[in-house]
């Protein structure tokens, strides 16, 4: 069962291309286009180690959001990929990107998602994900940026997980329902062969978390709330700034009037006494 299971989730969860469509759909995301698989070798390099995957796709739509700052529609772009060793391992990578937006050339997002028949029990498939930004461009707000994907980031990893167990679930009315687990045996179990490589690229992530588009534009729209603050207090200063400056010239001013009046009262009286002698 765990192979089947384990089949069932690069079929139906990632090759039928229904199972990504509902899930954009029911998140309000709408013009939702899935490309067919290439399936040809691929070679794609997240940060600085190139992977060999064996299929792609591309996923496009328009993520629709009320934010205060920037545009409420804003296209986006998926590009998955894949490589699958038969009732073993699936192995997935998700990279996200959006346009036409504030600060959307700052990052790109990649989630990982690492899926494994159990070798303890027949009856468990494991899944392990997680998240990491690849920064092209350096910010003082970086720190607050990754802050807020790995808090945001697990509630959308939840409802995925959530939406996957409901089609399973449904495929297999006969078995016995599956729930989530937080923790298993299996990652603690499993060999390390075939394991160290991947778990080197999750280990920069942040575990059971996954950064998706809903998750881009709530961190997009925190960097421009952020953005605005910190206008509003560049202006603040600058008129502070200004104010002083405007104090200082007016003092200025005053002092040269007070000076230019002493002056000619000075010489006013040099000519009194010049014309008594």
């Amino acid at each position: 069962p765990s192979r089947r299971r384990l089949q069932f989730v690069l079929d139906t969860l990632w090759r039928d291309d229904q199972f990504t469509i509902e899930g954009l759909k029911k998140v309000g995301e709408t013009n939702v286009t899935v490309s067919q698989w290439a399936d040809k070798p691929v070679t794609y390099t997240a940060f600085n180690r190139p992977e060999t995957f064996q299929s792609e796709r591309r996923v496009t739509f328009v993520h629709n959001k009320k934010n205060f700052i920037g545009p409420s529609a804003i296209p986006t772009t998926q590009i998955h990929r894949y490589t699958y060793t038969p009732g073993q391992r699936l192995v997935v990578s998700v990279t996200s990107s959006v346009h036409d937006a504030p600060f959307c050339d700052y990052f790109r997002a990649e989630s990982r998602w690492v899926f494994d028949a159990s070798l303890l029990s027949a009856h468990e498939c494991s899944l392990v994900s997680g998240m990491r930004l690849n920064w092209a461009k350096s910010t003082f707000l970086k720190g607050q940026i990754e802050g807020f994907a790995k808090s945001e980031s697990k509630s959308v990893m939840l409802k995925w997980v959530k939406q996957a167990i409901d089609a399973y679930n449904s495929a297999y009315p006969s078995e016995k329902p599956v729930h989530r687990q937080d923790q298993g045996p299996v990652a603690a179990a499993a060999s390390e062969d075939g394991r160290k490589k991947d778990q080197d690229a999750v280990a920069t992530m942040t575990t059971t978390k996954k950064l998706n588009p809903d998750t881009s534009l709530l961190l997009l729209r925190q960097l421009n709330v952020m953005g605005v603050v910190v206008l509003v207090v560049l202006l603040l200063q600058l008129m502070v700034t200004l104010y002083n400056l405007r104090t200082t010239t007016n003092e200025s001013v005053r002092l040269q009037k007070q000076h230019q009046v002493l002056l000619s009262q000075f010489m006013d009286k040099m000519k009194c006494v010049k014309s008594s002698e």
